[in-house]
């Protein structure tokens, strides 16, 4: 018994901010983990389950699907945003958990693609829970904390991108497609409970608030309107859609550079490795946050993600390939975090529900039509060309940023700077 105290006493020792950020990236990790079971599994699902017996015609179904996922979920994020605001972010990161299970257990339940279309548009309309999560976690934490628990968030999100996959081919091989969407409805469950009971959120609704179709406008506009918020949802698509873009790339690049046949086992360890270094570096920059300036860390991981790719146009083995994937992945975590951190900080607390319903908005852009253009480039012009034309793509991002951005810093940085101005009256 006296075992069990401790850990008991020291989770009881905590601040409050310390606990539910433990407990929030717990769960989306255990959500994303059951979400990613069969994400790589989705085209094979459609051929073999719903009777599109054609590869093609599989893989346009499965285009065609998260195309109408993403216009959801872009229409409705502002939507669940501006309820966080009314009504707390913990509501809806429940809303988000429970009907991200439901969605799960109706994929399993479908017998063919025009009730998997169905499904989609509802996933998007109603699901999601990175940006609720965010919102939940940014609300609860100190302001020069804010970096810290989008690292940890972004960590949590990457190392559940790793290991879903892999343990949703096993289930697939095992129990069959259905059965392990079955399972992934119930891992998502869950995050719902342990969110339900939990998680305690101090949340008072402002007193200003406004109701209705004129409340959702005027504080999207607010938001929008927000000093610096405008510059990052222009070049968030773009940060979000890179690694999306080499989703329909990858493999057949590593099938042009390779004598062997099994291109998805060499597929997937290189997205887990990305899924792996984009998790250490996310939480590497949240956890010195503090010490750093993220617009550097923003321009920085741009630059170093555009050189990390260039190379491979002029790669013909595999062993080169992979570690280069690697490094880009150390880039793209650094530029997701901070980037999100931005959000965090440049908005007022009372709404952040708003701001990161606007970003799922943008995000859903990236997740919806970055397979696609992926597909069309590596179709118009080789597999080998998308890693020098994606290159560019961050170049111009990180020079856009240098200069948009130019003045927008970490509040813990600023707070110190201007310390070291004031003398000891306390005047600069």
């Amino acid at each position: 018994m006296k075992g069990l105290k401790a850990p008991y006493h020291l989770w009881k020792g905590l601040p409050h901010w310390k606990q539910t950020l433990f407990l929030i990236c717990i769960t989306q990790g255990i959500t994303s983990t059951g979400w990613t079971f069969m994400s790589p599994l989705y085209p094979i699902f459609i051929q073999e389950e719903l009777g599109i017996g054609d590869a093609k015609e599989a893989a346009f179904w499965a285009g065609l699907t998260s195309g109408v996922f993403a216009i959801s979920m872009g229409l409705a994020g502002p939507f669940w945003g501006f309820l966080a605001d009314r009504h707390g972010r913990k509501p809806l990161l429940i809303r988000a958990y429970a009907a991200g299970s439901l969605i799960l257990l109706l994929s399993g339940l479908v017998t063919n693609v025009t009730q998997l279309m169905g499904v989609r548009v509802l996933h998007g309309a109603i699901s999601g829970s990175v940006g609720p999560s965010m919102a939940l976690a940014a609300s609860a934490v100190p302001r020069n904390r804010m970096a810290l628990a989008v690292g940890m968030l972004q960590f949590a999100n990457f190392f559940a991108i790793s290991i879903g996959p892999l343990i949703g081919g096993q289930l697939a091989n095992a129990v069959g497609f259905r059965t392990t969407y079955f399972i992934s409805s119930a891992v998502v469950a869950i995050s719902t409970l342990t969110v339900t009971f939990f998680v305690h959120e101090n949340f008072q609704r402002p007193q200003d608030a406004r109701s209705g179709i004129s409340g959702l406008f005027n504080e999207t506009r607010d938001v929008l309107r927000t000093k610096g918020l405008l510059p990052v949802l222009m070049v968030l698509p773009i940060i979000q859609g890179a690694p999306v873009i080499m989703q329909p790339v990858v493999p057949g690049f590593i099938q042009s550079i390779t004598q062997e046949g099994n291109v998805i086992t060499g597929a997937g360890l290189a997205f887990a490795l990305l899924g792996m270094t984009s998790g250490v570096s996310a939480i590497f920059i949240g956890r010195f946050s503090n010490r750093l300036d993220l617009r550097t860390v923003l321009i920085f991981c741009c630059f170093g993600a555009s050189l990390a790719f260039l190379p491979q146009f002029f790669v013909h083995n595999y062993v080169i390939f992979l570690p280069l994937f690697a490094l880009f992945g150390i880039f793209s975590g650094g530029m997701l975090t901070a980037i999100n951190a931005m959000v965090g900080m440049l908005i007022p607390k009372r709404n952040l529900g708003a701001a990161f319903g606007v970003v799922n908005s943008a995000n859903a852009m990236a997740w919806g039509l970055g397979p696609l253009a992926g597909g069309s480039l590596a179709w118009s012009i080789g597999h080998r060309r998308v890693f020098p034309v994606t290159s560019t793509m961050l170049a111009v991002t990180g020079a856009a940023v240098a200069v948009i951005f130019k003045g927008i810093r970490a509040p813990a940085i600023a707070d110190r700077r201007a310390a070291t101005t004031k003398t000891p009256s306390g005047t600069t």
